[in-house]
Parts: C-alpha cells; structure tokens; sequence
C-alpha cells in the first residue's frame, strides 16, 4: 500500500535527482562554477537537511515546513552552482543556504542530538567496511578507490538499520526484510553487500571519464541520506 508519507519521500528523491540532472548538463555545458574536493564539505548541511526531512515524513513531525524548506534550499543550491561562476562567492553563498535552512530545520523540530547512538552507527559499518577496504588494497590496486565511496555510505545505512531494529523499530523494505527474516538483523549487511559492491565496481571499471566519478558520488550520498535519516528516525 502506498501512503501519503511513501509519496513525498518519492517526490522529494525525485525533485533531488532532478536537480541533480540539471547540475550536471548544466556541468557539460561550462555554465556553472567548478566543482572540486570542498563541494563536499558544501553539500554536507544539504544532506543533513534532506535526512532529517524524511525522517519528518515518517514520523509526520512538521512535515509542510521541512518539506518545503527542504526543496526551497536544493533549488537555491541548483540556482547558486549553475549561475554564479565565481567559486568563492559561490561556496559562501551556498554554504549559508544550507547551514541557514538547516538551523531553521532543527529550531523547529528539536531533536534531541545523541553521540552515542552515532558511534555505534559509524563503529558498526566501519568493521562491516574493513574487509572491503583491506581487500582492495590486495586485489583492486589498479582502481582508483572512488567506488569505495558509495559502498561505505550504504553500509552506513545497514549500521543505521541495525541500531533502529534494535531500538524497536520496523524495516519497511520488503527486501530487507527477507534478509532479516532469513539472517537475522545484520543481514542487511550482507543484502547492501551483495547490491551494492557489484554495482560500484561496474560503474568503476566500465563507466568512463566524469560519468564513473558523478554517477558513483550521487549513489553515496544517497546512501549516505539513508543512513542518517534512520538516525534522525532513532532520535524521533
């Protein structure tokens, strides 16, 4: 059954992603400012703000006003990244936009923060992640690593799902439920693992050029949304 909340959290990806696809036409064609090893330390509040947006949706806590706060800040970061050229003003521009819509965010939602919680999350798909890294490094030297990105930041949303399963909450994807049902709770890992790797290693080894490093960023972020929204959703 599709509910109201499983529609806005499709409309939310999707207006993401279509922005996205903005961004990188936008890329090809030179008409947006250059895009380099800070961008992410940039993105970081819109990832932020996205995360504890869905979260809103699941639990409906102000959903009318982080919804459209939350859309509100991607267009003026698409805006901002395809029409200011200059990169200073650029990341300052937009590094206020996020950190400003974020703030607003938690004003009105008051979650309330807890570190513990967020070491368990992060130590529980670091040794998840270990044997990936250290397997690479053996086999994968050719490789340039960047696939290593998206694969982390899924495992991140495994660890996330592990410690919401274990604070009482419910997995609402049908595949991963089979997985727990036939694993137990750190099955996810090994769903995430056998998705997610194959995958990543395709877009790296087949997918040339700017396309391999857009494509397999997007998809950690995207991980990355997942992991920390079920981290606000443990909070809630």
């Amino acid at each position: 059954m599709i509910t109201h909340n499983t529609v806005l959290d499709l409309t939310l990806l999707t207006y993401t992603a279509f922005l996205t696809y903005y961004t990188i036409n936008k890329r090809r064609n030179n008409q947006t400012h250059t895009i380099d090893k800070y961008f992410t330390a940039v993105l970081t509040p819109y990832i932020l703000l996205i995360s504890l947006t869905s979260a809103t949706i699941a639990t409906q806590q102000t959903v009318t006003t982080s919804f459209t706060l939350t859309a509100t800040a991607l267009t003026a970061l698409t805006m901002t990244i395809t029409r200011l050229k200059d990169q200073k003003k650029a990341y300052i521009t937009e590094t206020t936009i996020g950190l400003t819509a974020f703030t607003i965010l938690l004003t009105q939602i008051k979650p309330g923060l807890n570190p513990l919680i967020f070491l368990q999350m992060t130590g529980l798909t670091t040794a998840a992640f270990l044997p990936v890294y250290i397997l690479h490094f053996i086999l994968e030297k050719n490789k340039t690593g960047l696939y290593l990105f998206p694969i982390y930041t899924h495992f991140l949303d495994a660890g996330s799902t592990v410690i919401a399963l274990q604070k009482g909450l419910q997995e609402s994807r049908t595949l991963a439920q089979i997985f727990i049902r036939n694993m137990g709770e750190y099955g996810v890992f090994v769903m995430k693992a056998l998705i997610i790797i194959p995958i990543t290693l395709y877009i790296e080894e087949k997918v040339k050029g700017e396309i391999s490093r857009e494509v397999l960023f997007m998809i950690g972020v995207y991980g990355l949304v997942l992991g920390l929204r079920n981290y606000f959703l443990v909070l809630s």
